[in-house]
């Protein structure tokens, strides 16, 4: 206890939390009384929430196969956060209704989970989805993790005529591929890569470009701020794919550029 009647708490923990109340006596005919709450706060090591299809990454890129389960954790906070998913459109973010729950840990705080069932939703072929994290512990901010899911079952039709464009590129070259000058208007362009096999597409990297930024998922590729174009980076044989660039509004997608990279030269000691 402080001179002054304040009480200090040092060291304080978990158990300090609870309502203390708080008498003053002026004199005998003169008592006041009141209540102070006191609710501790841990932060969490997390920078952001977990999605589990991206394990501890804070964004990713998958194909979905129906019946995964998809669920967004925020770890070892007190109090809880809370747990919200969003469809991020071009045109702005759709609140999902998702379930979202908490359990305590066994050192006081509480790990906080949401589970989303994609086939609750009216799914196009992608889907870019937010997880966001939010309340006391974290606030004022927030904090997401977002994860660009493509729910389409077969590789993607050509549209408007469109052809395959061979290049060829030296070994550690940097090719820069064009899907056009203009964005569509209120669409979203995404770049993926499809294995020669051609069987089936698979979702290596992602770019969703809209009006308000650009969310990509693959660190050695750079993006033109004035057109959708991407560069590659000293490129090896495993750039040796077909680079595809769609553009989608989430419930229609269509190739409107195609590219089928070929890589030579001999590599130096």
């Amino acid at each position: 206890m402080h001179p002054t009647g304040s009480l200090i708490i040092r060291e304080v923990r978990a158990t300090h939390d609870g309502v203390y109340d708080v008498t003053l006596v002026k004199s005998e005919d003169n008592v006041e009384h009141s209540k102070v709450t006191l609710i501790t706060t841990v932060l969490s090591q997390q920078n952001h929430p977990y999605i589990n299809l991206c394990g501890e990454d804070d964004h990713c890129s998958c194909r979905y196969d129906p019946g995964t389960t998809i669920y967004c954790s925020y770890n070892h906070s007190r109090p809880a956060v809370n747990l919200n998913w969003y469809i991020r459109y071009p045109s702005g973010d759709t609140l999902l209704q998702a379930p979202f729950n908490y359990e305590p840990d066994s050192n006081k705080t509480f790990s906080s989970i949401s589970r989303l069932n994609i086939e609750d939703f009216a799914a196009g072929s992608f889907m870019f989805l937010v997880c966001v994290a939010g309340g006391p512990p974290l606030t004022p901010n927030t904090t997401e993790n977002w994860l660009i899911l493509d729910t389409s079952q077969e590789i993607y039709e050509f549209f408007n005529n469109v052809s395959i464009l061979k290049i060829d590129v030296p070994l550690y070259g940097n090719p820069m591929l064009s899907c056009g000058a203009i964005q569509p208007t209120r669409e979203a362009v995404i770049w993926q890569s499809v294995d020669l096999t051609g069987l089936t597409s698979t979702l290596v990297y992602s770019m969703y470009h809209t009006p308000q930024r650009r969310h990509y998922t693959y660190s050695n590729v750079q993006f033109d701020d004035r057109s959708t174009a991407i560069e590659l980076f000293s490129v090896t044989r495993e750039a040796e794919k077909i680079y595809v660039c769609l553009s989608t509004n989430s419930t229609h997608t269509e190739v409107i550029a195609a590219f089928q990279l070929a890589v030579f030269g001999k590599k130096t000691d």
